[in-house]
């Protein structure tokens, strides 16, 4: 599992330095890839970028992919303050916070 997060890292790094432009999919692989990784660093990174995109920050799979990332990062704080500013909850976002 370790060298598949990695894996999907390099290939979300790579795919931004080419220029492609990222959908709310491959942030959510990419978080995903963090939590797997208990690597909160790289997901404060992805996240910086997502807030730089204001059409994918309102969106509930990337709010849901955050709060999970940061939950299993061990950061709850953050993960309340994504889930607080959500607009839109679904139960993915829930059990992610839980």
């Amino acid at each position: 599992r370790h060298d598949r997060c990695e894996e999907a890292l390099h290939y979300l790094s790579m795919m931004h330095k080419e220029g492609f432009v990222l959908n709310e999919y491959a942030f959510a692989s990419g978080l995903s890839a963090c939590s797997g990784l208990n690597d909160m660093n790289r997901g404060v990174q992805i996240h910086s970028l997502i807030a730089k995109s204001p059409c994918l920050s309102d969106a509930v799979y990337i709010g849901s992919a955050l709060v999970d990332m940061y939950s299993k990062c061990g950061n709850v704080d953050d993960a309340q303050q994504v889930f607080d500013e959500m607009g839109d909850r679904n139960v993915v976002t829930w059990n992610s916070l839980i």
